[in-house]
C-alpha cells in the first residue's frame, strides 16, 4: 500500500497548514495545487484529516480520520458529490465540473451545525474547471464563511480561477516529487524495478502518472524498440529499417 501521508508530510504545503493548526489560525479557505490530477483527491483527504484530527498530525486510526478516508464523514463534503462508487452514472457525476447548483448546496450545508466534529469542511475537486457563475456564487461564502467552516479548493492549475477567488484563499502548492521519492513510494506496489524506473522517468514528477505508465504496454514496447535501435543500428544502411519501425 502506498503511504501517501508520509510523502505529503514532507511538503511545504503540509508544513504550512500544520503550522496554522498549531497556532490555532487555520484559514477559512485554502487553494491546494497539484499537477497530479489522478491523486489530487487522496492528497486533499490528508489535508482534511490534518484539519479534523484531534492529534497534531493525522493519526489515520481515529474515527474522524477513518470516516474521512472512507469519504463518509458527515461533516466533510466533497463536491461534486460521488454517491455509489460502483455506479457508472455516479462516477460520471464525480468527473464533471462543480456547478452553480453544487455551490448553492455547499452554502446551504455550511449553515448546518456539524454532527461528528467541531467544524465542517467542504472540498471542491478540480476547482480549475468551475465556470465563472459557480465561482462568483462562491465568493461571498469565501469572504464571510460561517464559524468553524473551512473550504478547500483542489486544483491542477490556478489560472482559470477568478482573481477575486484567488485573493480570498490561502495558496498551498504541492510541487512535483523527485524520481527517488516516487520510486521509494511505489517500490512496494511495483515489483519490476526497471519498469518502475522508466515509468517514473516519464511521469512528470507525479505519482498518479507514474502508476499509470507502469502498466502501460505501449510504453514498454516503445522502450524496447528504442533500446533495440540504439544497440543494433550499426550503420546508415539500417536507418530505413529502423525509421520504418
Amino acid at each position: 500500500m502506498i503511504d501517501l501521508t508520509a510523502i505529503i508530510k514532507n511538503t511545504n504545503a503540509y508544513r504550512i497548514m500544520q503550522s496554522d493548526k498549531q497556532k490555532n489560525s487555520l484559514s477559512h479557505a485554502y487553494l491546494i495545487l497539484s499537477q497530479d490530477k489522478d491523486m489530487l483527491k487522496e492528497y486533499l483527504k490528508i489535508f482534511v484529516s490534518l484539519i479534523c484530527c484531534q492529534s497534531e498530525q493525522p493519526c489515520l486510526i481515529c474515527r474522524n480520520c477513518g470516516l474521512i478516508q472512507g469519504e463518509c464523514h458527515p461533516d466533510v463534503i466533497f463536491y461534486p458529490q460521488d454517491k455509489g462508487k460502483d455506479n457508472k452514472k455516479a462516477k460520471e457525476k464525480a468527473d464533471r465540473a462543480v456547478t452553480t447548483e453544487d455551490i448553492v448546496s455547499l452554502i446551504e450545508e455550511s449553515y448546518i451545525r456539524p454532527i461528528e466534529s467541531d467544524k465542517k469542511v467542504f472540498v471542491i475537486l478540480n476547482a480549475q474547471d468551475m465556470n465563472a457563475g459557480a465561482q462568483n456564487k462562491l465568493l461571498k461564502t469565501l469572504e464571510e464563511p460561517p464559524a468553524n467552516v473551512h473550504i478547500i479548493l483542489g486544483a491542477t492549475s490556478e489560472y482559470s480561477l477568478l482573481p477575486t477567488i484567488r485573493s480570498r484563499v490561502k495558496r498551498l502548492e504541492i510541487t512535483p516529487f523527485s524520481n527517488d521519492v516516487i520510486i521509494n513510494a511505489l517500490s512496494g506496489e511495483c515489483q519490476d524495478k526497471q519498469k518502475l524506473q522508466i515509468a517514473v522517468s516519464c511521469g512528470d514528477g507525479t505519482i498518479g502518472k507514474a502508476l499509470s505508465l507502469y502498466g502501460d504496454k505501449e510504453l514498454q514496447n516503445l522502450t524496447q524498440m528504442i533500446v533495440d535501435t540504439l544497440v543494433n543500428m550499426n550503420s546508415s544502411k539500417d536507418v530505413l529499417k529502423y525509421s520504418t519501425k
